[in-house]
């Protein structure tokens, strides 16, 4: 059901999990600039 033009929830949960272990290694401000 899923379409390859829109993320799945596991890319989107592991999107998240990646930029929350990110943000305990580098200041989140890098991110979002």
């Amino acid at each position: 059901m899923a379409r390859s033009s829109t993320p799945s929830l596991a890319d989107f949960s592991r999107l998240i999990a990646h930029n929350l272990f990110n943000i305990e290694q580098q200041p989140p401000l890098d991110m979002w600039t």
